[in-house]
């Protein structure tokens, strides 16, 4: 129940902290990974509204203002109403992926966990085993005497 104890102990709980580690990494890169996926998709549908928007609904829309405006003036006014509906989409695209954590922030708060919870939980337990006893000294032996010593004489 020595030093090898000690070690043992402390090599099994780094490895299953290592584990636990490694396991929750993997779900915040997956999480991330998911967010990713969700911004670039809605960029990508901001890029075909723009897109199709532009090719289908120009021309009718334009034929529509023209009723009431010159041709240009009618082309004009379509060309600003897509461009702000693929605005809201591209910048909402945007803002998701800026709102994801990089990688090496997420490996950096993992790390600074571990050492946090490696300083509180196993140094703690390691300062409370109880270490070896002491062999007593000469002085401590004669205390035990019957005799009464003198500190304990009136």
């Amino acid at each position: 129940m020595g030093w090898r104890r000690r070690v043992r102990n402390v090599g099994e709980t780094f490895l299953e902290v290592l584990q636990a580690e490694i396991h929750s990494l993997l779900e915040d890169f997956a999480q991330s990974g998911r967010s990713a996926s969700v911004g670039l998709a809605r960029i990508f549908l901001a890029l075909c509204l723009g897109f199709w928007t532009l090719g289908v609904l120009t021309a009718g829309l334009v034929a529509l203002f023209a009723l009431w405006l010159p041709v240009w003036g009618a082309a004009a006014v379509v060309a600003v109403i897509t461009s702000l509906g693929a605005a809201i989409a591209g910048a909402s695209g945007m803002i998701r992926l800026r709102s994801i954590e990089p990688p090496h922030h997420t490996v950096r708060r993992h790390v600074d966990d571990h050492v946090t919870w490696w300083q509180g939980e196993v140094f703690q337990r390691s300062a409370a085993l109880p270490s070896a006893p002491e062999s007593e000294p000469e002085t401590a032996r004669t205390e035990s005497s019957d005799e009464p010593q003198p500190e304990d004489r009136p």
